[in-house]
């Protein structure tokens, strides 16, 4: 099971028609990550791939970032994450 979340309308859109185009089944979900991490029921994934949020943040965020991370993730999951994308 592969749940996607995004703040952005226009995201999350784009992420539908390309799954429906692709033919994959996945949980879509308009959220803030600072928002949605704080239900405990969301806590509840093996995985996290996140790619650049935590670039796009202000830094005086990054603690609650990790705050986050550590909120949705089970205990012993991985965070594979793309912080800082190098052009080229």
């Amino acid at each position: 099971r592969v749940t996607a979340l995004d703040f952005a309308p226009t995201a999350i859109a784009e992420t539908k028609a390309n799954a429906d185009k692709a033919g994959v089944e996945l949980e879509i979900v308009e959220a803030d990550l600072f928002e949605f991490s704080l239900d405990p029921a969301n806590a509840r994934f093996d995985y996290v791939v996140e790619q650049t949020i935590f670039c796009a943040i202000h830094p005086s965020q990054r603690a609650d970032f990790a705050h986050a991370m550590a909120n949705v993730l089970k205990p012993k999951a991985k965070l594979v994450t793309l912080i800082f994308p190098l052009e080229e």
